[in-house]
């Protein structure tokens, strides 16, 4: 089948929640992505410029005609302490055209 390179992924917060280097080690583990039903790699990064921005990197490659989900876990902390207190989920699929062009 097909691939084509790994996705990023950039998730938008309404509060801080990469600032505090303690916190921050804490919410990269509350972040997990799946293809179809299986759980793939990510690495979690930040900007800290951008202090309400999560960014997934998936370490795979995207492959055609697929589903994906990112999940956010409620455990998620913002600078101030305060949890998400909710499960958020990304989902996205792929198309038989994905080649990104060069």
């Amino acid at each position: 089948m097909p691939r084509t390179e790994a996705g990023l992924i950039q998730l938008r917060f309404s509060q801080d929640v990469v600032s505090n280097p303690k916190i921050w080690k804490h919410n990269k583990k509350q972040i997990k992505a799946f293809q179809n039903m299986l759980r793939i790699p990510i690495r979690v990064r930040r900007n800290r410029a951008c202090p309400c921005f999560i960014f997934v990197l998936l370490d795979v490659p995207l492959l055609q005609n697929t589903h994906y989900k990112v999940v956010v876990l409620p455990e998620l902390l913002s600078t101030s302490g305060e949890k998400l207190g909710v499960t958020e989920v990304v989902f996205f699929d792929t198309g038989p055209c994905v080649t990104i062009p060069r």
